[in-house]
Formats: C-alpha cells, structure tokens, sequence
C-alpha cells in the first residue's frame, strides 16, 4: 500500500514524463513533506528553464507551494480578489 505522499509523487512523475504543455496542479503536494514539496518544485522550475515553455497552473493552499510562481491569483467564492507575485 501506498502513501499519500507517494501516491502525490507518482502521480506527477507521470504527468510530467508526458511532457505537456499545459500542466494543472490541484493541491499537488499537500501529502507531501516539505522538503520533498521543496525539492519537486526546483525540479520543476530548473526543467522550465532548460528548454521548452510549460504552463503550469497550481491551485493551492500554502503560499510556499506557489512561491516561485510568475504570477498568483488569489480567489474567494469564484471572484478573484488579489493578482500578483509573493514579492509585491
């Protein structure tokens, strides 16, 4: 049997030996330890910036999973409510 965490990871190694052009993150690592969130999310920036443009779109919780994100929406009951980067 299989962790959450486990099962989280799997399921992204698949979707990204797919090697799409549009990716869609729903609460993707929320079973994930920080560190193991931390290291996939370099993983998955570092591959951004070797080649090929992806769009990733991650809907999360936890602003450290979104941290490196060029843009973020913030949204409440369907409207958004906030548009910009953790640094403005």
């Amino acid at each position: 049997m299989l962790s959450g965490g486990q099962r989280a990871r799997i399921s992204l190694a698949r979707a990204l030996l797919n090697d799409p052009d549009l990716l869609i993150l729903d609460e993707a690592s929320a079973a994930l330890d920080a560190e193991t969130e931390k290291r996939i999310q370099e993983s998955l920036f570092a591959a951004q910036k070797g080649g090929k443009k992806r769009i990733t779109i991650a809907v999360a919780h936890r602003l450290a999973t979104i941290r490196n994100a060029d843009e973020i929406v913030a949204m409440v009951d369907g409207a958004i409510v906030e548009r910009g980067t953790q640094k403005n």
